[in-house]
C-alpha cells in the first residue's frame, strides 16, 4: 500500500469528486440553517448592508457618469468605519451574496443571503482536504479527512454563520495548500501572495500564517544550509534562496488589503500627510484593538477565566472534549505517525546541537571577557597565595633542624601547586584547552522528500498553541484556533489510512472488491459517532460535547461553557410568537423583552425575516415595561441574572430550550403581585 502514497491522484476523477462532495455539502448547510443568529452575525449583517451599498452608489455614479462622491472621505467613512476593527472581505462578500440573492433575485432569506458567503467558505474547505489528502497520500485519505472535517458538529455549526472564523480558515488552508504546490511548480508562488492578501483582508489569525509557512520551508532548504567554523574563531554561513512565494506574500498581500479596504485609501495619495491620517491611522487602530483585546469569560471545569493568565492546556482540553471521540484519537494516531516517519525528535536534538555549536563560535569574545571577569579574583588570590607561601619558605630556614626542614618543603610543594593552577587558569581563560578544526557541518535529509505530514503538523499545532500563551484571550469556545483543524481531519485520514492497513496485514485480501468493502466499513464504523453527534446537537452546536465528558449533559456536570453567542434565541420564536401577552395578558398586544446577549441588529433580523412577530420588541433592560426576560445560560452573567429576577418577581422559568435536560436559554415573566421575599 505504502508503494501508491502520494502517485495515486487522478485529476480528471479527483477533482470532480471533491466538487461533488463541496457541493453536496454546500446543499447540507443551506438546508439545515436553523440555528439563530449570533451576537456577533448581528454587527456583519448591518456591516455587509452599508458596505454593498456603497459599492453600488460607487458602480452606478460609474455607469451614469456622475461626480465619484462615493469616493469622497466623508462618504467613505459613512460606510466604511462602521466594525472598522475588522477587515472588509468577508462583511463585503456578505453584503454581495445578501444583494444578489435575497435583495435582487429573491432566492434566499435576508439571514440566508448573508450566510451564503460562510457556507461558501465551508465548502471550499472541504473540497482542499480532499484533494489535498488524495494528492499527498491516496482517495482513502482524503475521502475520510473530508468527511471527518464536514461532520464535526461543531465546524458544521459555524459553517452556517455570517462570521470570520470559517474564511480565515478556509483561507489559510489555500494559502498553505498553494505554498506546497509552489515549492514544486513556482507559479504557485503568485497564487500564494493573492490568497495571503485575501486572508490578511480577512481576519488577524493570518498574521500567524508566516510562521508554519516559515519552519516548513526551513525544514525543506535544510540541506541546503552550511556553516564552517574554523579556529582563528571565523565562521561562514550560507544560506539558499528565499521562496517565490515568500516575495509575492510580501508584495502582493499588503496591496490586497489596502485595495480591498477603501477606509485605509488616503484622500492624497501623494501627501504623506493624508496618508499618516488615515491609512497609519486606521491600521494602528486595527491592530491596537487585537492586540489588546478585552478579555471576555471563559467557562474551563468549573473555572471562570476573565482575564489572564489564561491556563496553557486551554486549547487542547477543549479540542479533546468538542471533537468526536473517534477523530481525536485518530488525529492523535496520525500526530504520533508523523512524528516517527519524520523524526521530528531526531530533528529537534540535531538542530539543538548545532545551533548551540554555532552560538557558542558567534559569542566567544563574550564568553572569555565573562571568563576573564570571572576568573580575576581566584587569579588575584592564587597570586597572593604564592606570595605568602613564598614568605613562609624563606622563615622556614630560620626554624631549627627537621620543623625547618618540613616548613620549607611544604611551603615549596603549595607554592608550586598554586604557581601551576594559575597558569592552568590562564591558559583557560585564553581558551587554549579548546581546540577547534575547520569544519562543515552537512546536514543528512530524514523523511521524505516534500515533507507534507510536517506541514500539516505544524499547521494543526500553530494555531492552537498561540491560543495557549497565557496572554492570549481564551473567549469565543473553541473557534478561534478553527484553522488548525482541516490538518488535525488530515492527520485523523492518515491514521485512518494506517489503520485500514494494519487490518489488512491481519485478515489479507487479494479481491479489490472485498477491499474496499473493508475500507468503507471501517470509514462508516470510525465516523458513525460523529454523524450521531451531528444529529443530536444541531442545531446547538456549540452545546457538543463527545462521550469522554458524558455528552451535553456532562459539560454541566463537568462545568464547561455550554452557550455564548446567543444562537438559541430562534428556536424559542414559535413559542414567543403564540404565548407572549402584554402586561394586560392580551396575546395581540406589544410586549416588551429583554433579549439579554441577542444584539439588536439580530433581534431585527428575525423580524425582517419574518421570523419573530413585530408586536415582540427588544430591549436590555429588566425594568419596566419589560415583561418578558431571556437568558442566555452564560455563568459569568448569573449575577445579572439575578437582579433581573429580583426586578420581574420571578420564580419559576416560563419556557425553555434544552439540549439533554440541559438549559441554553430560558424565559422568565415579569410576576404582577411580587412577593417581597422573593431575593435572588
Amino acid at each position: 500500500m505504502e508503494q501508491e502514497y502520494g502517485k495515486s491522484f487522478i485529476r480528471r476523477v479527483h477533482i470532480p469528486l471533491g466538487l461533488l462532495l463541496a457541493g453536496g455539502y454546500l446543499i447540507v448547510l443551506l438546508m439545515t440553517s436553523q440555528m439563530g443568529f449570533c451576537r456577533d452575525e448581528g454587527y456583519y449583517f448591518r456591516a455587509g448592508e452599508l458596505y454593498i451599498t456603497w459599492v453600488e452608489k460607487f458602480a452606478t455614479q460609474v455607469r451614469t457618469g456622475k461626480p465619484l462622491r462615493a469616493l469622497q472621505r466623508k462618504e467613505i467613512e459613512r460606510y466604511w468605519k462602521y466594525n472598522s476593527e475588522h477587515p472588509p472581505l468577508a462583511k463585503l462578500m456578505m453584503g454581495a451574496s445578501w444583494w444578489v440573492f435575497s435583495k435582487k433575485l429573491k432566492w434566499l432569506s435576508n439571514a440566508d443571503g448573508f450566510r451564503l458567503p460562510g457556507m461558501f467558505w465551508a465548502s471550499l474547505m472541504i473540497f482542499i482536504v480532499f484533494v489535498w489528502g488524495a494528492q499527498a497520500w491516496n482517495l482513502r485519505v482524503g475521502l475520510f479527512a473530508a468527511f471527518a472535517l464536514m461532520l464535526m458538529p461543531r465546524f458544521f455549526f459555524h459553517g452556517h454563520l455570517a462570521a470570520f472564523d470559517v474564511p480565515v480558515a478556509a483561507l489559510w488552508l489555500l494559502v498553505t495548500y498553494a505554498f506546497w504546490r509552489s515549492m514544486r511548480s513556482p507559479g504557485w508562488g503568485l497564487l500564494t501572495g493573492i490568497f495571503f492578501g485575501l486572508a490578511l483582508a480577512t481576519k488577524h489569525n493570518s498574521w500567524i500564517l508566516p510562521a508554519p509557512l516559515g519552519f516548513y520551508w526551513l525544514c525543506q532548504s535544510w540541506n541546503k544550509f552550511r556553516f564552517k567554523a574554523y579556529p582563528d574563531d571565523s565562521y561562514q554561513l550560507r544560506f539558499p534562496g528565499l521562496p517565490g512565494a515568500l516575495f509575492a506574500s510580501v508584495i502582493i498581500g499588503p496591496i490586497i488589503l489596502f485595495a480591498l479596504w477603501p477606509l485605509l485609501w488616503p484622500s492624497n495619495l501623494l501627501s504623506i500627510a493624508s496618508w499618516k491620517a488615515t491609512t497609519v491611522r486606521y491600521l494602528r487602530e486595527y491592530v491596537g484593538f487585537h492586540l489588546h483585546h478585552v478579555h471576555y469569560d471563559a467557562y474551563y471545569f468549573g473555572t471562570l477565566h476573565l482575564k489572564p493568565p489564561f491556563p496553557w492546556h486551554f486549547p487542547f482540553g477543549m479540542t479533546i472534549v468538542t471533537f468526536p471521540l473517534v477523530t481525536v484519537l485518530l488525529a492523535l494516531g496520525g500526530t504520533w505517525y508523523m512524528i516517527r516517519q519524520q523524526r521530528l525528535i531526531t530533528h529537534a536534538i540535531w538542530w539543538s546541537v548545532r545551533i548551540f555549536q554555532m552560538l557558542f563560535s558567534l559569542l566567544r569574545p563574550i564568553f572569555g571577557l565573562l571568563l576573564s571577569l570571572i576568573l580575576f579574583i581566584p587569579l588575584v588570590l592564587l597570586g597572593v597565595l604564592s606570595v605568602v607561601l613564598w614568605v613562609i619558605e624563606i622563615l622556614g630556614f630560620l626554624l631549627p633542624g627537621a620543623v625547618g626542614s618540613w616548613v620549607r618543603e611544604q611551603s615549596s610543594w603549595a607554592r608550586s601547586s598554586s604557581i601551576e593552577l594559575n597558569r592552568d587558569l590562564q591558559q583557560f581563560n585564553q581558551w587554549g584547552l579548546i581546540q577547534e578544526v575547520g569544519r562543515e557541518y552537512r546536514h543528512r535529509p530524514v523523511g521524505p522528500a516534500d515533507k507534507t505530514g510536517l506541514l500539516w503538523l505544524l499547521n494543526a499545532s500553530v494555531p492552537m498553541v498561540v491560543i495557549a500563551l497565557p496572554s492570549t484571550p481564551i473567549f469565543g469556545g473553541t473557534k478561534h484556533w478553527m484553522p488548525a483543524w482541516p490538518f488535525l481531519a488530515l492527520l485523523a485520514g492518515i491514521c485512518f489510512e494506517r489503520v485500514c492497513a494494519s487490518f489488512l496485514r491481519a485478515w489479507p485480501t487479494e479481491q479489490a472488491q472485498r477491499k474496499t468493502l473493508i475500507y468503507a466499513g471501517l470509514g462508516v464504523l470510525f465516523l458513525a459517532p460523529a454523524l450521531v453527534g451531528l444529529v443530536r446537537s444541531h442545531p446547538h452546536g456549540l452545546a457538543y460535547y463527545n462521550t469522554l465528558v458524558g455528552g451535553p449533559r456532562g459539560s454541566a456536570n463537568w462545568k464547561l461553557q455550554r452557550a455564548f453567542w446567543a444562537p438559541t434565541m430562534r428556536q424559542a420564536l414559535p413559542w414567543m410568537n403564540a404565548n407572549m401577552k402584554d402586561a394586560r395578558g392580551n396575546k395581540k398586544g406589544t410586549v416588551w423583552v429583554h433579549f439579554h446577549d441577542t444584539n439588536w441588529d439580530s433581534a431585527r433580523m428575525y423580524v425582517r425575516d419574518g421570523l419573530m412577530s413585530p408586536r415582540i420588541r427588544a430591549r436590555w433592560s429588566a425594568y419596566r415595561p419589560t415583561q418578558y426576560m431571556a437568558f442566555i445560560h452564560q455563568k459569568w452573567l448569573r449575577t445579572q441574572l439575578y437582579q433581573s429576577l429580583t426586578l420581574l418577581g420571578a420564580r419559576n422559568p416560563v419556557y425553555g430550550v434544552y439540549v439533554d435536560d440541559v438549559p441554553l436559554i430560558t424565559f422568565w415573566e415579569r410576576n404582577p403581585r411580587p412577593s417581597n421575599h422573593i431575593r435572588w
